[in-house]
């Protein structure tokens, strides 16, 4: 008992202790409670950090990015269509900022992308993962005839990145889609 009451003999331990202690609470609490809120700003986080790995990686024709997981999963996780376009606007043009891919395709990627995440968000959670290969499909074949029309010569560097997009995507929704959801209801 001594012991105890000397820890709370010291002011700045008692402070730190309570800090400590309130955090774990809040931890704890999101842990317990992952609400719809915290599940899209740990997608949007886990999207950044995809895209500040692909600016540092030389890969420019890997089409590793998380945009459209977490923007079409954030529509249908907070079943609003104008969430999932806001999410998927931040995120793509934060990636193409951040990876330097800022050129005459902002002009059909961002849209792209806002209108398949405004899309996603009129639909069930049910299919998720039937969903999300559609849009991810959706997504690249647009990008592809929008670049097809106005910057042909670009195809022989859009079409690997395409390719291992909607693989990589297809590989999120079917791997991680339903665990995330699972998680949340």
């Amino acid at each position: 008992m001594r012991s105890f009451n000397k820890i709370f003999a010291n002011k700045k331990l008692k402070r730190d202790l309570i800090k400590y202690l309130a955090i774990i609470f809040v931890l704890i609490l999101l842990f317990l409670v992952f609400t719809k809120l915290t599940a899209i700003i740990i997608l949007m986080a886990a999207s950044i950090a995809v895209s500040l790995f692909m600016a540092v990686v030389p890969l420019r024709w890997l089409g590793l990015e998380f945009v459209t997981f977490a923007s079409i999963l954030s529509a249908v996780i907070s079943k609003s269509p104008l969430i999932g376009a806001v999410v998927a606007f931040i995120l793509i043009s934060f990636h193409m900022f951040i990876t330097r891919s800022l050129n005459i395709y902002i002009l059909w990627v961002v849209p792209t992308y806002c209108v398949a995440a405004f899309i996603a968000g009129f639909f069930p959670a049910t299919n998720i993962v039937a969903l999300g290969i559609f849009m991810t499909l959706a997504i690249n074949i647009v990008q592809f005839l929008f670049s097809l029309i106005i910057s042909p010569s670009q195809l022989p560097k859009l079409l690997p990145w395409s390719i291992t997009a909607v693989l990589i995507n297809m590989f999120f929704f079917r791997v991680l889609a339903l665990p995330i959801l699972s998680m949340i209801t």
